[in-house]
């Protein structure tokens, strides 16, 4: 499926479409949870994706009611109700096992988790802050460099 990006108003049923699709992708294939990424805006709508597949994974796996098997059934035409059902349970099995890798989070936590990786990988200390302020940017660069002038032979030139 690729990337799939939703936009839509307040109470349009975006969480329901999404908890649709997650259900839809993870019942089919139980292992695939862990190749999702959900990116929400707030911490809110985070924990509301988060809970509802998990309420409704157990629901599916109890053999409760859900307002997620009839879309789930018309979109996976090849299983059964009792497979869906099995299915359902084997992934919220493997996510409480592995749920740092049910991989939901606000956009700022993502490119948080994102900086920690790559500074990790460049080697940069471990404490670093991430400045937005240009004006203040531009003056510690400035006075880095300037540091430097004399100590640097292609500073100095």
């Amino acid at each position: 499926m690729g990337l799939v990006i939703y936009k839509s108003s307040a109470g349009s049923g975006k969480t329901y479409t999404l908890v649709s699709i997650f259900l839809t992708k993870v019942i089919q294939k139980p292992w695939l949870f862990r190749r999702i990424l959900a990116i929400t805006f707030t911490n809110k709508a985070t924990e509301e994706l988060k809970t509802r597949i998990i309420r409704e994974l157990d629901h599916l796996a109890s053999g409760k009611a859900s307002n997620y098997l009839k879309p789930v059934q018309e979109s996976l035409t090849n299983l059964s109700e009792q497979e869906i059902r099995t299915n359902a349970g084997i992934v919220l099995t493997r996510i409480i096992h592995d749920y740092s890798s049910f991989h939901i989070s606000t956009i700022d936590s993502f490119f948080q988790s994102l900086s920690r990786v790559l500074a990790r990988e460049l080697e940069l200390p471990l404490k670093y802050e991430i400045e937005l302020d240009t004006e203040a940017i531009c003056r510690d660069i400035t006075e880095m460099i300037l540091d430097e002038a004399g100590k640097d032979a292609e500073l100095t030139l």
